[in-house]
């Protein structure tokens, strides 16, 4: 919400990566005004009343994901604060899929710990952002695709439903969960797309 306000530009279009999209709609939510369009990189799709912690829970098909998220929760030290998570284990090799040694080096030298409420605090929201135009940008080598969306909103769950919403399009890139390091020129362009309204709409 500073960064906005200290924004001369009528309007910004927030982007978010990974979990980062719970601040980026939270702020979106506060400054609807300000706000022309939210990208979702590689991130999940943040609800109102749930943490991060919480939509892995109820929305991971996958035991052995929930249970490396329930495990990294417990590795809070000081009582607060979590480590960067390790690239040992096999989610995140695949999640640095096609980035170069140098640019990952680089990553793991600057990683800080994470406080643990960004993780556990549930997302309030008034519902002022509901109608921006949002867009996502899948990285296929998570697993994640406009494929995935589509069964979603099948399933029949109300809450999947807005993305079926005309103001919603998504993208896919064919890399890993960190694009700006692994194809930054294709990312570039996805971003430039998704600022001017384009993308793949899916419907109910």
């Amino acid at each position: 919400m500073q960064l906005i306000d200290h924004l001369d530009a009528p309007e910004v279009v927030l982007v978010a990566h990974c979990h980062g999209s719970f601040p980026a709609l939270g702020a979106a939510d506060r400054r609807p005004e300000r706000v022309s369009r939210i990208v979702y990189v590689s991130a999940p799709l943040p609800m109102d009343g749930f943490s991060v912690h919480g939509l892995v829970c109820e929305f991971e098909p996958d035991p052995a994901v929930r249970d490396g998220w329930r495990q990294r929760s417990e590795q809070v030290e000081d009582g607060w604060r979590l480590p960067p998570p390790s690239l040992d284990d096999a989610q995140a090799r695949s999640s640095i899929a096609g980035v170069p040694a140098d640019a990952l080096a680089r990553l793991v030298r600057l990683a800080a710990p994470q406080p643990l409420g960004t993780l556990t605090q549930p997302l309030r929201l008034s519902g002022a952002a509901a109608t921006l135009p949002m867009s996502g940008v899948f990285c296929t080598g998570t697993g994640m695709s406009i494929a995935m969306v589509e069964s979603l909103v099948r399933s029949g769950d109300s809450r999947f439903q807005v993305l079926t919403e005309p103001h919603v399009a998504f993208f896919e890139l064919d890399t890993g969960h960190w694009p700006m390091l692994s194809v930054p020129d294709g990312l570039a362009g996805v971003l430039l797309h998704a600022a001017a309204g384009e993308g793949q709409r899916v419907t109910a």
